[in-house]
């Protein structure tokens, strides 16, 4: 095995060990090179507690069975240091959680991993990349902030207001490796879309870690802000995460089948029948903020709709379609305040649980579904999603097969911190989840 010290970019003094938590912030201890060695295979140590800390403040949430007391180490995965360009002399590397050398089973990448290794034994593996949208934002006259550029989707004039801040932010993340395929400006003022290559889901989880922390560097480089909060601006689009999948078994996609509803095979079928049956509880993971669902609302491309369509871009699942079949899905309803490593891994045990009972997705919805009667939307199975963060908690209660997966530890120490949040902001404007959030995100 390579030697950590090999992997060390040249010119590090500070390498970041990162890890995200329950609440889905970015943190880091870093350590200076001189002391690699103590390290590099030991990792840092950090508090049992950190995965019981909530949003809106840096203590423990009530019941999450979580206590000052305990340790357990953050290792190094080295297979993820990269130099940042735009922070010279300082490295990240992805930490993996471990208690008494051991996984801990709160480890959200670890999660992720159990989810993928679950669905191997099976003879599946994904394809994943994450879609990853985003405002820019200036301090405005008065206080508080507003859009750092024009709005409206793809338009040239924003692309060259924010130019030089997405220049030097796809130059990082180029620089960090990282694939970008697409950068564009979407239809909110100052906000941007970044797409990378599909890829194996815990890389696609990382990469989008990766594009969080160095947007919010560079944007600071120009005097700005990035915010990934789902809806900073209530006259504007909101910002989502957008999971695209594909399913494989020996080399062969899974999906395509001409001859299939939606151009889907009855096993894609089956996995997005999945995700639908619990896409409420789920909603709790993938919008897992009183603000996701200022976003989350017909209507305004967000994926509102508990359904699937053919390049559907209202309901929650959107098939691409193609004249040989349909390659790869979307699903559209989260957004970044979900932790990555906890929502790819729900969404593959909530599709896997529809493969292994081989559930039936009914038929593909045609035009916004909410331009529909109740009447017609019941007889066309399209289910309501929660409209509240506490709606949707009280259906992941209730799911228990989502708690199944997440393990009786990540499940209650999850819902403490998202419960907690809820109690906390359940009565805020968006003005005051503003002040709380947009730097959080």
């Amino acid at each position: 095995m390579t030697h950590p010290v090999a992997n060390l970019p040249k010119g590090t003094r500070l390498t970041r060990v990162v890890w995200v938590d329950n609440a889905n912030i970015i943190r880091a201890k870093a350590f200076h090179t001189g002391a690699l060695e103590q390290f590099a295979t030991r990792g840092v140590g950090i508090a049992t507690a950190q995965m019981g800390i909530h949003a809106h403040a840096d203590s423990i949430a009530p019941e999450s069975g979580l206590t000052p007391a305990g340790e357990v180490r953050l290792v190094p995965d080295w297979t993820t240091c990269v130099a940042l360009p735009h922070a010279p002399g300082h490295a990240r590397v992805m930490g993996d959680m471990r208690l008494n050398g051991h996984d801990w089973a709160l480890c959200p990448r670890g999660f992720l991993r159990r989810m993928v290794a679950d669905a191997a034994r099976q003879g599946i593996t994904f394809s994943t990349s994450l879609e990853t949208e985003f405002h820019l934002v200036k301090p405005a006259p008065g206080g508080g902030y507003g859009p750092a550029g024009p709005g409206l989707f793809a338009s040239t004039l924003a692309l060259d207001t924010l130019r030089t801040v997405m220049d030097e932010l796809v130059d990082s993340l180029v620089g960090q490796g990282l694939p970008v395929e697409l950068a564009h400006t979407e239809s909110g003022p100052g906000q941007v879309e970044i797409s990378f290559h599909h890829t194996h889901p815990l890389v696609a989880a990382d990469r989008q870690v990766a594009l969080r922390e160095t947007a919010h560097a560079v944007a600071l480089k120009h005097g700005l802000m990035a915010t990934f909060m789902p809806k900073p601006f209530a006259d504007s689009a909101g910002s989502g995460c957008h999971a695209h999948l594909s399913l494989w078994r020996d080399g062969k996609n899974l999906l395509p089948d001409p001859n299939g509803s939606g151009g889907l095979s009855r096993v894609g079928r089956s996995f997005i029948a999945g995700l639908l049956d619990h896409l409420p509880g789920l909603c709790a993971l993938l919008n897992p903020t009183t603000n996701s669902y200022r976003r989350l609302v017909p209507s305004s491309w967000a994926g509102a709709h508990g359904a699937w369509g053919v390049e559907n871009r209202e309901t929650a699942i959107r098939v691409l379609g193609g004249s040989h079949g349909s390659t790869h899905f979307e699903l559209k309803t989260g957004d970044c305040s979900a932790n990555p490593y906890l929502a790819l891994g729900m969404i593959l045990a909530a599709g896997m649980d529809g493969v292994e009972r081989q559930f039936e997705s009914g038929n593909a919805v045609e035009g916004d579904p909410a331009g529909l009667t109740p009447e017609e939307r019941t007889r066309l199975g399209i289910r309501s999603l929660p409209v509240t963060l506490g709606e949707a908690i009280d259906h992941l209660r209730a799911d228990t097969v989502l708690l199944g997966a997440l393990g009786d530890g990540l499940a209650k120490a999850f819902l403490a911190v998202r419960t907690s949040e809820w109690r906390h902001m359940r009565e805020f404007s968006l003005a005051d989840e503003t002040r709380l959030l947009l730097q959080h995100y």
